[in-house]
């Protein structure tokens, strides 16, 4: 223990020498600015570094979630085995068994339209078409290969202003290389389509040095003859209670893209229903056709009637039809054919 106070003895007057030396030296007036110039440097790399993990995390997820997810049934897969180029588009609307089957029944018309902008060649592929639906299937290619995140920001048909848009559009990162999608068009009230979609497409980009808006306009051709006389009606009037509700499902109408039911709600009903869980068609193959779940699911016809949308059922050509849902508590038979 001595030894070991002799030598903090002899080890004091060296450091107390060492710390007046330290006082003494200079210290440059910039040297806080270059502080934080390098913390600030610091952070924006680990922000760069948690960015590119985040992204490319997401990316392998939704590849993982689409791959897993799509569903052909081994129709829709012969089908589209035989054409090139057709699955990718066919992937886009797994979620929709009807448009599924139209797809199967050649009743995609293909289009081929494409331009090139600011590095960005835009392709719109083909069209699926009826009296109450269009929905456009376009690509986008990165022909540069310039690191960029782009944004679907703008579509339009500025001669066409009774019908309705509805398109979604998600960027997963800036090292892209296709992006496809859909735009799906509705005519209001008793608005139809023309024969050519004069369509005014915006896409935002943006890199490291600059943020750019481009535009695209293309005339797409609608051949309406392809599904000229397809609609198909059928009343169905009958009525249901629920928790002391009524409920009546009027017409029903049978288009290839979607099938659209009406549906009144009494009056003197106590309680407002906002939607129906698990509402869903069934022919007598136990075959199911649900609610749309991607896109417009219904719409307004006064303060106590709607129309909902179910996917098509067009090609399947069922003996019987059912409507239910697991409240009723038994199924509404629909005359069929």
């Amino acid at each position: 223990m001595d030894e070991y106070r002799d030598e903090q003895a002899r080890e004091l007057p060296e450091l107390e020498a060492m710390k007046e030396y330290m006082e003494d030296i200079p210290i440059p007036s910039e040297i806080d600015a270059k502080i934080w110039s390098g913390i600030r440097a610091g952070r924006q790399r680990r922000r760069r570094r948690v960015f590119s993990r985040v992204a490319a995390y997401t990316a392998c997820l939704l590849l993982v979630v689409s791959v897993a997810s799509v569903r052909f049934s081994p129709e829709v897969a012969a089908y589209v085995g035989e054409i090139p180029g057709l699955k990718p588009l066919v992937e886009l609307i797994h979620y929709d068994k009807g448009l599924e089957l139209a797809i199967n029944n050649d009743f995609m018309q293909p289009i081929g339209l494409s331009n090139v902008q600011d590095g960005i060649k835009m392709t719109i592929d083909g069209i699926i078409a009826d009296e109450s639906r269009i929905i456009v299937f376009y690509t986008l290619e990165n022909v540069d290969g310039q690191k960029s995140v782009v944004n679907l920001q703008k579509v339009a048909l500025p001669n066409n202003k009774d019908i309705s848009i509805s398109h979604g559009f998600s960027a997963v990162n800036d090292d892209w290389k296709n992006i496809q999608g859909t735009i799906d068009f509705y005519p209001n009230d008793a608005g139809e389509f023309p024969d050519t979609l004069n369509l005014k497409l915006g896409i935002n980009k943006v890199t490291e040095t600059a943020t750019k808006n481009t535009e695209w306009n293309f005339s797409i051709p609608v051949d309406k003859a392809k599904f000229e006389g397809m609609k198909e009606t059928y009343e169905i009037n009958q009525t249901v209670r629920v928790e002391g509700q009524q409920i009546t499902f009027g017409k029903m109408t049978v288009h290839p893209t979607r099938i659209e039911l009406e549906v009144a709600y009494d009056a003197a009903n106590t309680k407002k229903l906002f939607y129906f869980d698990d509402l869903r068609l069934e022919d007598e193959k136990g075959e199911t056709f649900g609610t749309i779940s991607n896109g417009v699911t219904g719409s307004n016809i006064s303060e106590n009637s709607q129309i909902l949308y179910f996917q098509s059922n067009y090609f399947r050509k069922p003996e019987h039809l059912y409507l239910g849902r697991a409240v009723f508590g038994h199924w509404i038979k629909i005359s069929w054919r």
